[in-house]
């Protein structure tokens, strides 16, 4: 699963942000800290869970300029969530070609948190597909949750 998650997460990114990036081993998860956006995806029917997306400030800051075609001072927070939703939408569309049917994506939900990584080890306890990356030194991780079957109950 995680080489499918990694291959949909690349084409994504690179067509859509236009830059490479690099598959890292997910023990490196331990070391990352710092300021983090995060966007959420939810997905519901047939198989409930989420789609998280951890990405750093600067690279969100950089991408952000670059899809909007702006000097990065310009850039405003509005901006990031905006893009930061906008390219977890496409990957959580992607992904869920792999999900059994029907399923639905909530709206991104997205948002600014420091060390947002540490509720890896909480996520960890559930059933979470991890895959980790590295675009021009900055780390960008998507994870793709399944909720406790205690949730699945209708």
């Amino acid at each position: 699963m995680e080489d499918s998650i990694f291959q949909i997460i690349e084409e994504v990114w690179t067509s859509f942000v236009g830059i490479k990036l690099e598959r890292r081993p997910e023990q490196e998860l331990s070391s990352l800290k710092g300021y983090f956006l995060v966007a959420s995806i939810e997905i519901d029917g047939a198989w409930k869970g989420e789609v998280v997306l951890f990405c750093s400030e600067p690279l969100a800051h950089r991408i952000t300029a670059h899809l909007f075609e702006i000097e990065p001072a310009e850039v405003t927070m509005e901006d990031v969530h905006e893009t930061l939703g906008e390219i977890n939408n496409i990957i959580s569309g992607n992904l869920k070609r792999l999900l059994p049917e029907p399923c639905f994506l909530s709206i991104p939900v997205v948002g600014y948190k420091k060390n947002a990584l540490k509720n890896v080890k909480t996520i960890a306890n559930y059933n979470a597909t991890k895959v980790l990356a590295v675009c021009e030194e900055h780390f960008v991780v998507v994870m793709l949750i399944i909720y406790p079957e205690k949730w699945n109950v209708e």
